[in-house]
């Protein structure tokens, strides 16, 4: 009889850090999460062309037990800012917003003072906008930023 070894996903250590300050570091974001235990990997996400930072980061830990105790703490604040730190879920299976409407993750609307506003999305010739599609819809989305406000 094997025992085989339940397959580790990487996914189930990673967080997602949201509304990031712009000057915000890896090693700011490495010092904030090693209180909770031993980080494995921090990623700013940057844009390609400028190397600006996007607002968002991905960190990983070396054990899944301690996203347990991260998403325990009810508010995260690095470099005098308090982010959104949420479960990292792999592309195309995330839940569908429970906004009614596309929007990028620290995204604000015209009317909250951003120019990140809320489009609606056409995917294969059909609007995306309110539709109560089912779960297939969730992987046709895609979110096309860096356009001027309207």
């Amino acid at each position: 009889m094997q025992h085989t070894q339940p397959v580790h996903n990487p996914d189930s250590s990673k967080i997602f850090v949201g509304g990031l300050s712009w000057k915000t570091t890896e090693e700011s974001l490495r010092y904030h999460f090693e209180q909770f235990g031993e980080v494995a990997s921090v990623e700013v996400m940057r844009d390609r062309i400028t190397g600006d930072p996007r607002g968002f980061a991905f960190v990983v830990f070396a054990t899944d037990a301690t996203v347990d105790l991260v998403m325990e703490e009810k508010k995260h604040e690095v470099d005098h800012k308090v982010v959104d730190v949420k479960r990292a879920q792999a592309r195309g299976i995330a839940p569908p917003s429970i906004h009614g409407e596309e929007k990028v993750e620290g995204a604000t609307t015209a009317a909250e003072g951003g120019v990140g506003a809320a489009r609606s999305v056409t995917t294969f010739g059909r609007s995306e906008k309110g539709a109560a599609g089912d779960a297939s819809d969730v992987l046709n989305k895609i979110f096309v930023g860096g356009l001027p406000p309207m």
